[in-house]
C-alpha cells in the first residue's frame, strides 16, 4: 500500500495541508497512520464530504424558516409594530432610498414614527452618530427638524450625502 503526506494530498485534493490534518485527526479519513508529527495517508483514500457547508446551509434554512414564519409587512397589517417598520425593502420604491439596498438601513417612515413618539419638542436638533445611509437624517428633515450624523465609512457618508 502506497501513503501520501499531507502536503501531496492536499495537492490531490484541492484543500490546505492544515485541512487534511485536520481531518485525520478527527478521523474522518480511512486508512491514515501517524509517524511522529506526520499523517501518512493512503494513495486511494477518498476525500470526505466537508460538513462546513452542510452546517452553514442548514443555519441558512433555520434563518429562512424563522424570516418567512413571522413576517409582517407594513403598512398591510394595522397591528404592525416597529419591527415591521425595520424592514427597508418598503422604502425601496420611494424616492433617495432606492438608489442603493443600503442592509444595514431601516425605513424612514420608523424614524419618523420614534420622533413623533418621543420628541418633547417640535423643533430642534437630531444627532445621529452613526448615520449610516441617512434615514434618520432624512426623516428629521421631513419632519422640520435639523438633522445632524457622523459616519466613518466613505461609501455610506457618500451614499447619505447624496439623499440630503
Amino acid at each position: 500500500m502506497e501513503f501520501l503526506t499531507t502536503k501531496e494530498i492536499s495537492e490531490q485534493w484541492n484543500i490546505s495541508a492544515r485541512r487534511v490534518a485536520s481531518l485525520c485527526e478527527d478521523g474522518r479519513i480511512d486508512g491514515v497512520v501517524k509517524k511522529g508529527k506526520t499523517w501518512l495517508i493512503s494513495s486511494n483514500a477518498k476525500k470526505p464530504e466537508d460538513g462546513r457547508y452542510k452546517r452553514a446551509k442548514a443555519y441558512c434554512d433555520k434563518y429562512i424558516e424563522l424570516e418567512n414564519r413571522y413576517r409582517v409587512i407594513y403598512p398591510e397589517s394595522s397591528n404592525a409594530t416597529y419591527t415591521s417598520l425595520l424592514n427597508y425593502s418598503d422604502d425601496l420604491s420611494k424616492p433617495f432610498q432606492r438608489w442603493y439596498r443600503y442592509k444595514e438601513g431601516f425605513s424612514v417612515e420608523l424614524v419618523k414614527q420614534l420622533i413623533r413618539e418621543y420628541s418633547i419638542h417640535k423643533k430642534g436638533i437630531i444627532l445621529d452618530p452613526f448615520s449610516g445611509s441617512g434615514s434618520t437624517l432624512l426623516a428629521a428633515n421631513d419632519m422640520g427638524y435639523s438633522g445632524v450624523g457622523f459616519e466613518v465609512n466613505p461609501f455610506s457618508y457618500f451614499l447619505a450625502k447624496c439623499k440630503l
